[in-house]
């Protein structure tokens, strides 16, 4: 069972992942495919949701099942939530194919970007 400090560290990276993904998934919809058609609760609807149900996968999920180290176990909960996000994006949205994988891999390479930039300055998510 995962202590308290990894609970509130997982509700920590989950709720700046959430931020992160809903904000360059509005920008995506809006400013790069400029597809309007989707209105903008099911967009907020569609980035908190999609981020929040794939990262208990990535942190309690797959470090659990596997004993691979922590980094292909990473590889492998990233890949698993790529896909599965595209397909959210694809039946929520109503995106097609090309369109969901674009917004699946940018928002989620936005948030671990940021994270490893924080964390590279010095800002850490262990409060």
């Amino acid at each position: 069972m995962p202590s308290i400090a990894y609970v509130h560290k997982f509700i920590s990276i989950a709720s700046f992942s959430v931020l992160v993904e809903t904000t360059v998934l509005f920008f995506l919809i809006r400013h790069v495919f400029r597809d309007a058609r989707i209105s903008t609760p099911r967009l907020f609807f569609a980035g908190i949701f999609a981020t929040y149900a794939t990262n208990p996968y990535v942190m309690f999920v797959f470090p659990r099942i596997t004993k691979w180290p922590y980094n292909t176990s990473l590889i492998v909960s990233e890949t698993f939530v790529f896909f599965v996000e595209a397909l959210f994006y694809r039946m929520v949205l109503k995106t097609d194919w090309k369109v969901s994988f674009a917004l699946s891999l940018i928002c989620n390479f936005s948030s671990w970007y940021l994270t490893l930039l924080l964390r590279t300055n010095g800002v850490s998510f262990d409060w």
